[in-house]
């Protein structure tokens, strides 16, 4: 019989009091940022000490810059027996690490795997949390470290569970489409005098649809109607065509847009192509 791969041991006694003081976003020190090494060339270019003796090889950030992490597992996920570890992700100051140019666009949400920490502990330093690592790590960790708030109130708290969605939700669409296509798109429709407000008002999504998962060069632009509604088609028209030009000439071509109803559109044509939304462009 296969085990499950979730299946628990008995919890050391009070882990489960000491886990109920958790909750998604909570900071906890002294873990270090660790992977597994399966390949010949290492891609990390800082400082790295390997535990082990593999394969594969346990790669562990040595010092204690990046010696904090915080708790990315929801907190009903937090009690559950069936599942031993909580999810981390790296903490840490980046002031040496980025340019300030950097630390802007992360601060101002325009680089969606880093959110800023607003504590006042940060004492406005730019501490932010690194969302392209994910570390597991069993529960007990939790029973010697001591819960530390990264934000100043509620609202930050909704924003990194709303960031996570964001990742979760990007579509799964090539670097050149997203470069050229999605966000000169969305950036045309901000820069409506309007920013865009009468092109979305009938508008329930925007989808797009590619000849190749990989190398793509044709992205067909779906946009579709809300129940009732039409939107203006013509608008769309003329904003697809502003980024025609600069898309063709990176090997893609668009086709649309084609303006439907739900009722419109081929079920395959739907559950084939990816939904857009601003965000991509930041």
């Amino acid at each position: 019989m296969t085990a499950d791969l979730g299946r628990s041991g008995d919890w050391p006694d009070g882990l489960a009091d000491r886990l109920a003081r958790f909750r998604q976003g909570y900071i906890v020190e002294d873990v270090p940022l660790f992977f597994a090494n399966l390949g010949a060339a290492e891609l990390w270019e800082h400082a790295r000490h390997l535990i082990g003796s593999g394969p594969p090889e346990i790669t562990v950030e040595p010092g204690g810059i990046l010696h904090h992490a915080m708790i990315l597992t929801q907190g009903c996920d937090i009690m559950r027996k069936n599942i031993p570890w909580v999810t981390l992700a790296p903490v840490y100051d980046a002031s040496t690490r980025l340019t300030p140019e950097q630390i802007s666009s992360a601060r101002g949400g325009k680089t969606l795997h880093l959110l800023p920490l607003t504590a006042a502990w940060t004492h406005g330093e730019p501490w932010f949390v690194d969302l392209r690592l994910e570390l597991p790590v069993e529960k007990s960790a939790l029973l010697d470290r001591e819960p530390i708030e990264p934000f100043v109130d509620e609202v930050d708290y909704r924003r990194l569970s709303e960031r996570l969605a964001i990742r979760r939700q990007r579509p799964d669409l090539p670097e050149d489409v997203l470069d050229h296509v999605v966000g000169p798109l969305f950036d045309a429709v901000r820069a409506e005098p309007d920013a865009g407000a009468a092109l979305n008002q009938s508008v329930y999504e925007v989808r797009l649809q590619c000849n190749d998962a990989l190398t793509p060069s044709v992205v067909t632009v779906f946009v579709l109607a809300k129940d009732g509604e039409e939107p203006d088609e013509g608008g769309w028209v003329r904003i697809v065509g502003s980024i025609y030009g600069a898309a063709q000439e990176h090997g893609l071509t668009i086709i649309g847009p084609e303006v439907v109803g739900l009722d419109e559109l081929t079920a395959r044509d739907y559950v084939t192509s990816a939904l857009i939304t601003d965000v991509e462009s930041s």
